[in-house]
């Protein structure tokens, strides 16, 4: 029994070969997709791609950008919310509140303090921007004349 029988067949017409590593070292992959011969090469090195590790590259891809269309949406909601002339209201407001840092807003004209109830009556912006560069042009001439 030291030799082998004559009816065995070898099957010498394949090997395995492990440890060799993947073929394409690409970062950003695009595939190529050959439907007669059914193979996916990747389109920047050449090499024959696994239809597996092609479509497992796709939807981790798919999904960090559907991560990112997430974060932007959330991004352009926060900036659709985003009201600056709200933000200096509830920056008085904040300022006004009860407790050990209580304060009360001053006058810029008469530089006397008034609470936010007092507040009563409301002009329109453009003619209040007009006062209000009137104001300030009338304040730097006292200023030179001084």
């Amino acid at each position: 029994m030291d030799q082998l029988p004559d009816k065995l067949i070898k099957l010498d017409q394949i090997r395995i070969e492990r440890g060799m590593g993947k073929l394409c070292k690409c970062t950003a992959k695009k595939f190529v997709m050959d439907t007669d011969n059914r193979r996916v090469t990747c389109s920047s090195c050449g090499a024959q791609l696994d239809a597996f590790d092609a479509m497992y590259a796709m939807a981790s891809d798919w999904e960090r950008i559907q991560k990112e269309m997430e974060t932007v949406f959330e991004q352009r909601k926060a900036l659709n919310q985003y009201k600056p002339h709200l933000r200096i209201i509830k920056d008085l407001e904040a300022k006004t509140r009860t407790g050990p840092n209580k304060m009360h807003p001053i006058c810029p004209a008469c530089d006397e303090p008034f609470a936010l109830e007092e507040l009563t009556r409301f002009y329109g912006a453009k003619f209040v921007n007009a006062q209000i560069l009137e104001r300030i042009d009338r304040k730097k001439k006292e200023q030179e004349t001084d």
